[in-house]
């Protein structure tokens, strides 16, 4: 592809959010300025490390003019230091990325590429693949490319892309931004101090109401998995009892966060709170989806649950069925 057709293509803008990922973030760094499609704008916002990250972020800012770095007075939270970067982004597409992972060089030209084939008038997702490595890179599961998965069907039942694989047009971002923010008792589980609700499943869901959101199936990148994770950990993919053992297996042939079943409330709670927002707006044949899905999430039957398992396409993984049908069985006991 010649360069005047890539500069057709618009600016990427990537929005990153760091907090005390020191050991990570230059390695990282360094994959985001080695794309064969460059960036033209990495806005990073740190939410107050204290490890070393903002001096280390201030010296790649010093040699790379299109870094750059916010610090945050207060401590806003994963989600909101994601939302404020995405806002100070000027681009014509924006990613998310995490500061402990690493994108392979080509990971910006391959989901732009496959953006230019969308409607440019709607808002639209584009989304890839991220296989887990621990803190070596050593991968941590296998994960099966394959392209789409009905990706708007199964986004309204669950399946949401992880941040940092997606590309989102201009407008997309207008939307996301515009949603309103749940009470923060809301985003938080107060045993753990994690976040309940992620803006990825709601960007995931408002591309698909509004718009197109767009499966590649391709691993684009490295999703580094270490003790302090804010969204996963390492015995999530090793150890752990019998029972955690075999729904890992039945998981691999998946990708990432595998979809997930629909008796979590926390899936309701999302997919209430952004098709509140949008509700006007949703195509018709997508609101008689997410009604029927509420009312999956709202009974208590496991038999009216597996009825959904008749809706999945033939060449779905069988392993998924059978992990979807064990957690509902077990939900109901």
């Amino acid at each position: 592809m010649s360069s005047h057709q890539k500069e057709n293509r618009g600016k990427v803008s990537i929005a990153m959010a760091t907090y005390n990922g020191a050991r990570y973030v230059r390695e990282q760094l360094d994959s985001l300025l080695a794309q064969t499609e460059p960036p033209a704008e990495i806005v990073i916002c740190d939410d107050g490390s204290t490890d070393g990250t903002v001096e280390l972020l201030q010296t790649y800012a010093q040699q790379d003019a299109r870094i750059r770095l916010f610090c945050n007075d207060v401590s806003l939270g994963v989600n909101r230091n994601f939302l404020q970067a995405m806002a100070r982004c000027s681009g014509d597409w924006i990613m998310l990325c995490d500061q402990d992972d690493y994108w392979y060089p080509e990971k910006i030209e391959r989901c732009l590429g496959a953006a230019m084939d969308l409607p440019q008038q709607l808002p639209l997702l584009v989304t890839s693949r991220a296989i887990p490595v621990d803190v070596e890179g050593r991968p941590l599961a296998r994960l099966q490319e394959r392209a789409d998965y009905q990706a708007g069907y199964w986004t309204l039942l669950g399946h949401n892309s992880q941040g940092c694989t997606l590309l989102m047009n201009r407008l997309l971002v207008q939307q996301v931004l515009e949603l309103p923010v749940p009470n923060e008792r809301e985003l938080v589980d107060p045993q753990t101090g994690k976040p309940i609700v992620y803006f990825d499943w709601a960007i995931g869901l408002l591309a698909v109401m509004l718009g197109v959101k767009l499966d590649l199936g391709q691993v684009l990148m490295d999703y580094r998995i270490h003790p302090k994770n804010v969204t996963a950990h390492p015995s999530y993919y090793r150890g752990g009892s019998l029972r955690a053992r075999i729904e890992r297996w039945l998981k691999q042939t998946y990708t990432g966060y595998e979809a997930y079943v629909l008796y979590q409330p926390k899936r309701k709670l999302i997919l209430e709170w952004v098709y509140a927002y949008c509700r006007e707006k949703v195509a018709p044949e997508y609101a008689n989806v997410v009604n029927q899905v509420l009312q999956i999430h709202t009974s208590d039957s496991w038999l009216s649950k597996l009825k959904i398992l008749r809706q999945l396409p033939k060449d779905y993984p069988f392993r998924l069925k059978l992990l979807v049908s064990l957690k509902w069985l077990s939900q109901s006991r």
